[in-house]
């Protein structure tokens, strides 16, 4: 359980924050019929947000959150696509969470009693009826165990989610389909989108993993610093989870208040102990620590989903998005974020090709030398800490590759999404939490450190290239043999690319000489054909030229 003492002094006030709406959520017909209209109200704010403004931005992702179902969800997913959508609306739409209508609390109190086959009041000496939050699929109640007292927090599923999302994936499908006609999707690889929001949604609907998730990650960054509660399996089931009820501040409350009052969101900070920028530089540790060491990470570490306690303590909620990556990724990422470190940046570039695969046909070279360009211009960013956050954010850095990756027609890898949108979530909050955030000497201090657990340990760290010893020395293969797997990968792709080029080359000269020589043949053949049917008789000079070469070959001699 979590430290009451490390409990923080309220930061709002009676009133200040809005009570969840209880609306009903329309499906059907009319369902059909209103997300499309709505639709079309979205295209246009996503249109006006193009130029980089904050406004349409926030207008494109309000009407995300009135359309309700997976729409919220698909939004987010899509935010990593950083170069199909603007940087302010993928911003924005990170922000959706835990803001939409509510259900009737009747109904919750029904569900909760079905999944669990037990009257309400033998598992709760209080309950709550008034949400305090609610997401697209589900809502969140206040209550007290009875067995032992614990004050808990019941997430219950929206009755008949899973007909709506039926019905909005139909709904999906037929936006998937019209785009294709009238746009080269190839390069968002709808079909794996889709795949990746339906995997997505799959995971999110049901609450045992969402409970398991927590728990592993509840024990895998217990050394971070920060917090996870605690899950009450006996009381949970596949649409209801019960965990510790945090007592804190939602960082995107702290971040409403210090837009509108400042100095109020100061004196709260100092008397709670809190310094915002090692807040935020925690986090970010955290969120690599997890990406590249750990069994998985949070998916989603948005200011919805993080809540502030005194003393810099930092406790996160809803797991129900987590992702993994494979310990042959996690290597992979660490030699990249290793590169980007020391400033090697054409290897970082061929490292991050890698990801990239398979390759349409591209100069490899201009493109390297592109995203070599990218990272330095972002390295040059980072030391100028007068410029804007959103020059030197990862958000950004991560925008203009993708920007690269489509100059050159590569597709979008959705394999590596949610990383990207873990990072763009975690970007939200640091954003604001600590603008002038040096994210390069930051990465350097992590692998510092991480080289310092793996001493201490005796545990291979990320990446990590041990010295020269018999204990380490398997660890010193494995890497060895990455890095070589590294350079024969890197010039198979080199050549895999020139390779298209010049197959491309030689299959147009194959055709131009195929014609020439169909047009040349049937010249010679129309020839033969005359000669045969109608003989031309030479003239003298013609004949006495050919008695003269006839004698000349006969003779063992060339003709004069």
């Amino acid at each position: 359980m979590l430290d009451p003492d490390d409990i923080p002094s309220p930061l709002l006030g009676p009133g200040e924050r809005s009570e969840v709406r209880i609306e009903p959520i329309r499906s059907g017909r009319s369902r059909m019929l209103y997300v499309v209209r709505r639709s079309l109200v979205l295209a246009a704010r996503v249109a006006e947000a193009a130029s980089g403004e904050r406004e349409p931005a926030r207008q494109a992702a309000e009407v995300l959150r009135s359309i309700g179902g997976i729409w919220a969800k698909a939004g987010q997913i899509l935010s990593a696509a950083h170069a199909v959508f603007p940087t302010p609306l993928l911003v924005e739409v990170m922000k959706l969470h835990h803001c939409s209508p509510g259900f009737d609390p009747a109904l919750a109190r029904r569900r909760i009693e079905e999944e669990l086959r037990r009257p309400i009041e033998s598992l709760f000496s209080k309950f709550e009826d008034q949400p305090v939050a609610a997401g697209s699929f589900s809502q969140v109640h206040r209550a007290v165990l009875r067995e032992n007292g614990v004050r808990v927090a019941v997430k219950v599923q929206r009755p008949g989610i899973e007909r709506l999302i039926e019905q909005d994936m139909a709904i999906l499908a037929r936006f998937f389909r019209w785009y294709a006609r009238f746009a080269r999707p190839e390069q968002l690889r709808l079909r794996e989108m889709r795949r990746e929001i339906a995997r997505s949604l799959d995971e999110e609907l049901d609450y045992r993993r969402e409970a398991e998730h927590t728990k592993t990650l509840r024990r895998e960054i217990a050394g971070h610093g920060i917090g996870v509660p605690e899950v009450f399996g006996d009381c949970s089931s596949r649409s209801v989870l019960v965990t510790e009820y945090v007592d804190g501040v939602f960082l995107s409350d702290y971040l409403d208040v210090l837009d509108r009052d400042p100095d109020r969101a100061r004196t709260w900070l100092d008397a709670n102990g809190i310094d915002p920028r090692r807040v935020a530089r925690k986090m970010y540790e955290s969120i690599l620590r997890q990406a590249l060491e750990n069994k998985l990470f949070h998916g989603e570490p948005s200011p919805g989903n993080v809540i502030l306690r005194k003393g810099n303590g930092v406790v996160l909620i809803d797991v129900g998005a987590v992702g993994r990556l494979a310990p042959e990724s996690q290597r992979s990422y660490a030699r990249f974020f290793r590169s980007v470190v020391s400033r090697e940046y054409r290897d970082a570039a061929d490292r991050l090709i890698r990801f990239f695969e398979p390759l349409p046909p591209v100069d490899l070279d201009q493109l390297k030398k592109d995203i070599v360009r990218v990272f330095r211009s972002w390295d040059a960013a980072t030391r100028i800490r007068e410029l804007p956050y959103a020059q030197r954010s990862t958000t950004s850095v991560w925008a203009r590759i993708g920007e690269v990756s489509v100059s050159y027609h590569i597709p979008l890898e959705w394999v590596y999404v949610r990383l990207d949108r873990a990072t763009i979530a975690l970007d939200v909050g640091i954003r604001f939490l600590h603008e002038r955030i040096d994210y390069h000497r930051e990465l350097a201090r992590y692998f510092r450190r991480a080289t310092r657990r793996e001493a201490r340990t005796g545990s291979p760290g990320p990446g990590a290239i041990s010295q020269i010893d018999l204990a380490g020395l398997d660890v010193q293969i494995e890497d060895l043999a990455g890095d070589f797997a590294d350079v024969v990968r890197r010039n198979s792709l080199a050549f895999e690319s020139t390779g298209n080029k010049l197959a491309s080359v030689v299959a147009v000269v194959f055709r131009r000489f195929l014609l020439v020589a169909t047009l040349v043949g049937a010249f010679l053949l129309a020839l033969f054909v005359d000669q045969r049917i109608t003989p031309v008789r030479p003239s003298s000079g013609a004949s006495r030229l050919g008695e003269v070469l006839v004698a000349g070959v006969d003779a063992g001699h060339e003709p004069g």
